[in-house]
């Protein structure tokens, strides 16, 4: 394999893939000096370690929001590229918010509220998607309106609840028998 060319490509492979595993983890520096753990991969969907804030409610029945992701010990981040529309001074701006009918016509005016297609440009850039490690220590919950109550079973039919209480560990008992 080596001296060729599939050698060559799986080794421009490699070093493309650490390239962005380096990238990935300077763009979650930050967050990791403010306490988060850091993800270098997505978790699975049906995850009960790591939830996505998306999938996560208030205790008053209202849809989780990254406000809501104030305690980094009870938050992983997991950083990944996205495609971005930004302005001259390097702002991310919200495509909705874009008059796209003015796109290659400089002369035209966009709609009052809307900026000129011409105006802004597409980069990747990094952001962060964030996963809840213990919804119930953050004050949010698994369960929206309009949703089954009690818990809901997990795969091991442990409910949901008693996987994330988790005690501090100063407070925790030894098993029984144990000295």
């Amino acid at each position: 394999m080596a001296g060729t060319d599939r050698f060559a490509h799986f080794a421009a492979r490699l070093r493309k893939d650490r390239e962005r595993k380096q990238a990935a983890l300077a763009a979650a520096q930050p967050y990791a000096e403010r306490g988060f753990t850091v993800l270098l991969e997505f978790p699975s969907w049906r995850s009960i370690e790591y939830i996505a804030l998306d999938r996560l409610w208030t205790l008053d029945g209202r849809e989780a929001g990254e406000q809501h992701v104030t305690n980094p010990a009870h938050w992983a981040v997991v950083p990944y590229e996205e495609d971005v529309y930004v302005d001259a001074q390097g702002q991310v701006i919200d495509p909705d918010n874009i008059d796209w009918s003015t796109r290659g016509r400089p002369e035209a005016t966009p709609e009052d509220g809307y900026l000129h297609a011409d105006a802004v440009s597409e980069e990747t850039r990094w952001v962060i998607d964030y996963y809840c490690t213990d919804p119930a220590a953050a004050g949010l919950s698994l369960q929206g309106p309009g949703q089954a109550t009690g818990p809901r079973p997990a795969p091991s039919s442990t409910p949901v609840s008693a996987t994330f209480a988790r005690p501090p560990s100063s407070t925790r008992s030894a098993p029984s028998g144990a000295s």
